[in-house]
């Protein structure tokens, strides 16, 4: 099984998403390809989700 060690890059700047897990179950179904954030950064980065509350 992967472990985010597989796919973390230290030399690129990471963005930790905290979502409910409604949207998280829309992104694994890809019915939610979209996740809009006012702040980003503004060269290429990675991201990791991870699901909060119940």
């Amino acid at each position: 099984m992967p472990t985010i060690k597989d796919y973390y890059l230290p030399k690129r700047p990471t963005l930790l998403f905290s979502l409910h897990p409604e949207p998280t179950q829309a992104i694994i179904n890809g019915t939610k390809i979209l996740e809009y954030r006012r702040r980003f950064f503004a060269r290429p980065f990675q991201a990791f989700v991870y699901t909060t509350g119940g």
